[in-house]
């Protein structure tokens, strides 16, 4: 996924390349690449993030259902519940990176420094929205 969003984007930088004399000054084509390179990165990670909400619901089903068999009397199903939740575990952990990288982002583009308090609200106001 990410080697497509590299190419992605360096797509989109050799395309604003061939643009570069319609505009009156750089100052004016690198403001435009900035807003571009935005916008295709803020959809990336919607994107990606709507994946791994998808994978995680399936998932979860999928445990339910293997915790129902556990408790049937099925033990087969030991390996395959640590199997997900191991899987799971991952997810969260990239979610956390992902609410991690958005943080500091937001701290920087106000031009302050990132701190452990505007993560855990960023990390408490994912929680309440993909309830």
């Amino acid at each position: 996924m990410i080697k497509f969003y590299c190419d992605v984007i360096q797509n989109l930088i050799q395309s604003h390349v061939s643009y570069f004399t319609s505009f009156t000054s750089p100052r004016d084509w690198w403001e435009f690449l900035k807003v571009s390179i935005k916008e295709e990165s803020i959809s990336f990670s919607h994107q990606k993030r709507r994946k791994l909400s998808r994978h995680s619901l399936f998932l979860m089903n999928k445990l339910i259902s293997l915790h129902q068999r556990l408790v049937d009397g099925d033990n087969s199903v030991v390996d395959s519940i640590q199997d997900i939740e191991c899987r799971l575990k991952a997810i969260y952990t990239e979610e956390i990176e992902g609410i991690l990288i958005c943080s500091w982002a937001e701290w920087l583009a106000e031009g302050e420094r990132p701190t452990h308090y505007f993560f855990h609200s960023l990390l408490v106001h994912r929680k309440v929205t993909s309830r």
